[in-house]
């Protein structure tokens, strides 16, 4: 029969010799974690979570820009020389950076780790924004607009999963949502510079907020200063030590024989060998290779493609013309109220992401995708009746409409794009999922920059009633379809998709330090 020591060690499938790999006699101390890095549970989450606003913010400041620049007379007129097609063209020039990067990355972002390409893609957006507001004409302002897709599309195969691995599981939710949940903060700033350089009436009404584009990506390589990297890359580098530093701090608030600092490295590190010595792919071929991973990539895909296609890129790419054809023509109002929404959306988004922390990812989502589908109908019928009247009750409640769409898709949709794909991946297929979830939500973009255009102008309120049916087929497959990740670490919603665990937890956690196993893996 076998001894308790031999069946803790031989609990899991393969066999793992645990160990810590750090002495808890007293004489612990920080190798690896440098001086900048907080050494408290609240410091560390903070900074980990201010990187997810950061890196939102640069990324709603260029999605309002957009949107602004094209309701601003200079701008128009200085690029009016081009057709139609070039102007979305000019609109859409991200999505295709973005589609570009997110193809070459993932590898990268495994290999150098997620912090250095966070780095990497701020030195984009930085020379992308420098070329866009120095543009001199329309092929300028298109390569300016690439290059800063390139820098977002890095920034998404690496902010999010080394979010998602480094924050706590009490956390993980509200630093995940805060993501996509402080675009609107970008979209809110980028939308106030714009209105208040849109008197100028020069260029350089729509060339200074083109050029503050660098602002948000210098202030976010400041924040990675005071960042370590991803516990469970480090672990699978077989950087073991480097890795319960950043454990001691998140779980143990820099006491390494903490408990809960044990039990969270050694679930870590034998769910990260199970998938190593599985042989799993780090790559695209690898989110395809089994049943379970072909599940998760897919609900992963499936939250780009609602979240993006429900409605809301119409609202922020072509808010002009949407006010326009519910009966707001003044270019002066219009960004007033793109100011006014963006604000609302902040806040509502923020209590979306602090309530993923207490409801399910499902309940957050089916509610916010019903009711704004019921708004998005409620517009269409109203721009019907009313776009082209001087009612002026008409016309306030569609822009109410507007507002109330907005509002519901903030609540649920804006932090689940973050939250949900990176939960239900694994590690190893965390960087190339969020990857290929990426492209796929840039696809979307792009169709909605093309096509809804000329769908705009030829079917006019319609394509708000097609659109909302779409959404009504997005909530039906939420709801049969999607699984429940509300209370489970990342390693315990592996094993929802993989039938069985990968670890197991000894009762007896004093005894890891007496055996002392050396474990070196293979890198």
């Amino acid at each position: 029969m076998a001894s308790k020591e031999e069946s803790i060690i031989d609990a899991t499938e393969p066999a793992v010799p645990r160990s810590l790999p750090v002495p808890l006699d007293g004489s612990f101390k920080y190798e690896y974690v440098h001086r900048f890095v907080p050494k408290s549970n609240f410091g560390l989450t903070f900074v980990v979570i201010l990187a997810s606003i950061v890196d939102s913010f640069s990324q709603g400041y260029d999605g309002s820009l957009m949107g602004s620049l094209n309701a601003m007379p200079p701008y128009v007129d200085y690029f009016a020389n081009t057709s139609e097609a070039m102007a979305s063209f000019r609109t859409a020039a991200t999505y295709i950076g973005g589609i570009v990067a997110l193809f070459l990355m993932p590898y990268y972002a495994n290999v150098r780790g997620r912090l250095e390409c966070m780095f990497i893609a701020f030195l984009f957006v930085i020379l992308g924004g420098g070329i866009q507001g120095g543009a001199h004409n329309t092929g300028m302002f298109i390569a300016g607009r690439i290059i800063i897709g390139v820098g977002t599309g890095i920034a998404a195969v690496s902010a999010i999963p080394y979010i998602t691995e480094t924050s706590t599981d009490k956390w993980r939710p509200f630093a995940q949502g805060m993501y996509y949940t402080c675009w609107y903060v970008g979209t809110l700033v980028a939308a106030g510079i714009c209105y208040g350089t849109e008197d100028m009436n020069t260029n350089w009404s729509w060339r200074i907020p083109s050029l503050l584009q660098c602002a948000p990506a210098v202030m976010a390589i400041g924040v990675i200063m005071f960042l370590p990297a991803s516990p469970r890359w480090l672990l699978y580098k077989g950087r073991h030590r480097d890795a319960y530093e950043v454990f001691t701090i998140l779980y143990g608030n820099g006491d390494p024989a903490n408990e809960e600092v044990k039990a969270h490295y050694i679930e870590a590190l034998e769910t990260i060998e199970f998938e190593r010595s599985s042989g799993k792919q780090m790559d695209v071929r690898g989110l395809f290779s089994t049943w379970g991973n072909f599940r998760r990539t897919g609900l992963a895909m499936s939250t780009s493609v609602i979240t993006m296609l429900s409605g809301s890129n119409i609202v922020t790419y072509y808010f002009s013309t949407m006010l326009e054809q519910a009966g707001v023509t003044s270019s002066h109002t219009q960004l007033e109220i793109n100011v006014i929404l963006s604000a609302f959306c902040l806040v509502i988004a923020v209590v979306g992401s602090h309530a993923a922390v207490y409801i399910g990812r499902k309940p957050l989502v089916l509610w916010s995708l019903g009711t704004s589908t019921i708004f998005l109908y409620m517009f269409g019928g109203l721009s019907a009746r009313y776009g082209n009247s001087d009612n002026k009750s008409g016309i306030y409640g569609t822009i109410a409409c507007m507002f109330l769409f907005n509002g519901a898709y903030s609540f649920g949709q804006t932090p689940i794009s973050s939250m949900y794909p990176a939960e239900v991946l694994s590690y190893s297929m965390r960087s190339a999922g969020t990857g290929v979830t990426f492209v796929v939500a840039k696809g979307c973009g792009l169709l909605v920059t093309f096509a809804f255009p000329y769908a705009m102008d030829k079917l006019g309120w319609k394509i708000y009633m097609i659109n909302s049916s779409f959404n009504v087929l997005c909530f039906i497959f939420v709801y049969f379809c999607w699984v429940e990740t509300h209370n489970k670490t990342l390693e315990e919603i592996d094993e929802m998709f993989d039938g069985k665990t990968h670890f197991e937890l000894p009762d007896e956690l004093e005894m890891l330090e007496s055996q002392r196993v050396v474990y070196e893996p293979k890198l």
